[in-house]
């Protein structure tokens, strides 16, 4: 007979330490467009599928569409409703699962179907990109200190392992990092919504990659190159948005000036 799998191997620890020491950088990152930066790097995506084991599918590609509409509840939640920070999260996390879990169920995976959700994502991220203009904000450092702060955050990040045999493949994409960047970022949350446009343009084509090399290669290499078609859609589109960035403060400053 033999011995039940369990819940937490050597690939659920990498997890929760490389997902809690992406949080514990964000967490201690004061300018707000680089905490969102550090936020949309697919750490957690890597580590989550390869505790999964499981190949990328359309699900990976849709819960791309929710990380942003997480986002954007939280926002939405706590600067028009004023409902406190930690609660606007949570019921943002609970939408996440409760919409992953359905839409597991709901949408079978298929190669025309993950195609044309790849290019939707891509095409709607530029679109909300472009019309979401850049805006100062305050930023903030956690006074916590770092010997508090990690094993707080390990152990929220924990959570996430049960999750999933509920959501299978939307559970790489869990919000686990944007809810700590959520609550890092709640003095400059426009920022960190703008960054998930880019999140849905850059991390598709680590997904596409995925996807035409997962038949032809282990997980762990098909991550790898798809990291690399990740940091080639990442690292010009960051500059590009950086430096407009650059331009429209200097532009705000100016006009403050006169």
């Amino acid at each position: 007979m033999s011995l039940p799998t369990p819940l937490f191997g050597p690939a659920e620890w990498t997890m929760v330490a490389a997902i809690s020491a992406q949080a514990t950088a964000v967490a201690y990152l004061h300018q707000p467009r680089v905490k969102a930066a550090v936020c949309s790097l697919p750490i957690p995506f890597t580590t989550a599928s390869l505790s999964l084991g499981q190949p990328v599918t359309v699900h990976n590609v849709l819960a791309l569409t929710l990380l942003y509409l997480f986002a954007v509840t939280v926002r939405w939640l706590h600067t028009r409703w004023r409902v406190p920070i930690t609660l606007a999260i949570v019921l943002s996390a609970g939408e996440y699962i409760a919409l992953g879990a359905a839409l597991r169920q709901a949408v079978p995976d298929s190669g025309p179907l993950f195609w044309m959700t790849a290019i939707a994502t891509v095409t709607v991220g530029f679109w909300l990109l472009a019309r979401m203009p850049h805006r100062p904000e305050t930023g903030y450092r956690s006074p916590l200190p770092i010997y508090l702060k990690v094993p707080i955050l390990g152990g929220v990040v924990a959570l996430m392992v049960l999750l999933k045999g509920l959501l299978g493949g939307f559970m790489t994409l869990f919000p686990i990092i944007s809810s700590v960047g959520s609550y890092e970022a709640r003095h400059s949350l426009w920022t960190l919504v703008r960054q998930f446009p880019v999140t849905m343009i850059t991390i598709t084509p680590l997904l596409v990659t995925c996807r035409l090399l997962q038949g032809h290669l282990s997980l762990g290499p098909t991550l790898a190159v798809g990291w690399l078609a990740f940091a080639a859609a990442f690292i010009p589109l960051t500059r590009a948005d950086w430096a407009a960035a650059c331009v429209a403060e200097a532009c705000q400053a100016d006009a403050a000036a006169c």
